[in-house]
């Protein structure tokens, strides 16, 4: 996100909270790359449709929750 979006210089803080267990097999990681997603467009005002968030959520599942 970075390279494409260089006028975003700050992050933010975000807590998760849970119970349901890693490799449950029930999307939880997807509910919340697309919640993640959904909370970066918002704060910073960018400019994503549902499927650009969607396509974005996908490539970080592949790189980094494989």
């Amino acid at each position: 996100m970075k390279a494409q979006f260089p006028h975003i210089t700050q992050g933010f803080n975000m807590l998760v909270e849970g119970n349901i267990p890693n490799g449950a097999s029930l999307s939880s990681s997807a509910s919340i790359e697309l919640l993640t997603g959904w909370l970066l467009r918002q704060l910073f005002n960018l400019e994503l449709s549902r499927l650009e968030l969607i396509k974005m959520g996908q490539q970080v599942e592949n790189k980094f929750m494989a």
